[in-house]
């Protein structure tokens, strides 16, 4: 399988993808992220098995659907470093992916795709909200001090946003 990648476009959503996933991960699969798609479209899906993001990239391409998992840091510090903006994804059979950038070429373990774990949710329970940026901001500032950063307490580290039937 071959997949043309643009390498700027693709490090932005890298870069939002890294920021979910934590640095140290109790499970390796977790510091992967699952790059998927077609001719048309393709995402990139990351996890830590409390938040998921999927963001859609553009200037991937491939002439038949992928689907592969790559070590997401290693992924976004070699498309980071390519000296051209263009670069080329192969994925072989045995699972090792080799991406070329210019006179560079890389070896990258996969795993299987379908290994990624994937948050599910009810979209029947899914509510829009429009809150205007300087509102929620100054919400946000007034208990930021409360908020704890690197507690080993998880539950303590952030807010907890509630959203009412009157508010929307």
């Amino acid at each position: 399988m071959h997949i043309a990648i643009a390498c700027k476009p693709t490090l932005a959503v890298l870069s939002q993808a890294a920021a979910v996933i934590e640095r140290s991960q109790t499970l390796p699969i977790l510091s992967y992220c699952r790059l998927h798609g077609d001719q048309q479209a393709a995402q990139i899906t990351a996890t830590d098995l409390e938040m998921q993001i999927a963001l859609d990239i553009t200037g991937v391409v491939a002439a038949e659907p992928f689907d592969v998992l790559l070590p997401l840091r290693k992924f976004q510090e070699i498309v980071g470093a390519a000296s051209v903006d263009d670069a080329k994804l192969e994925v072989a059979a045995n699972g090792k992916a080799t991406l070329r950038s210019g006179s560079s070429r890389f070896r990258l373990n996969t795993l299987p795709s379908a290994d990624m774990p994937k948050i599910e949710f009810d979209e029947t329970e899914v509510v829009e909200c429009s809150i205007p940026q300087q509102v929620l901001r100054a919400a946000l500032a007034r208990i930021e001090p409360a908020m704890a950063k690197n507690d080993v307490r998880y539950y303590l580290n952030g807010a907890l946003l509630e959203i009412g039937e009157d508010v929307c």
